[in-house]
């Protein structure tokens, strides 16, 4: 593998539709018609190359790896993103950076008891319980939706899907009340 393509774990990335994939015996041919070459993958660039069908962050996918393979953080992430880099530069793999949220600067959380209200600058309040609080901490510098998650989830528990479902919800209320703004 060449050099490591920067990436945040945020950023989104999913098969280039151009490509054409098989799988023969377990592993799998990508043919780039436009470049007039062919790649043979091994079973783990395999199953990236199928996790990849639908776009994926780059931290749900090494933590999928990580869970499938036995394999340390470090060593995989930097095998991941070397893997990433080579598709990316052949064509092969799109990458997407998604939107972020920010607190508008004019919001102040005050912070209570396990909870914490937000109060802009016509003296509104919003009441937010303990999620909240945590998720208005990461919106300290622009996050995706992908980073909240990943950060409630090593914090809380909570599943996936529901923790996803719980931020969103939240955050579309934060920015119809116009207590953050998309980035």
């Amino acid at each position: 593998m060449t050099s490591e393509l920067l990436l945040p774990p945020h950023a989104t990335v999913a098969r280039d539709p151009a490509p054409i994939s098989a799988d023969l015996d377990g592993e799998v041919v990508v043919l780039s018609v436009d470049k007039g070459k062919y790649y043979s993958l091994n079973e783990v660039g395999s199953r990236i190359w199928a996790l990849m069908e639908r776009p994926i962050s780059v931290a749900s996918l090494i933590e999928i790896l990580m869970g499938e393979f036995e394999v340390e953080r470090t060593l995989c992430q930097g095998e991941v993103l070397a893997f990433l880099g080579e598709l990316h530069r052949d064509g092969l793999v799109q990458i997407f950076e998604p939107r972020t949220y920010r607190r508008r600067a004019a919001v102040e959380m005050r912070q209570l008891t396990g909870a914490g209200i937000l109060i802009d600058t016509q003296g509104s309040h919003f009441g937010i319980n303990q999620v909240g609080v945590r998720i208005w901490e990461l919106l300290g510098d622009a996050a995706s939706i992908d980073a909240v998650v990943e950060a409630l989830l090593r914090e809380f528990e909570v599943s996936d899907r529901r923790c996803r479902a719980h931020a969103e919800a939240f955050l579309a209320e934060l920015l119809e009340r116009g207590l953050v703004e998309r980035t």
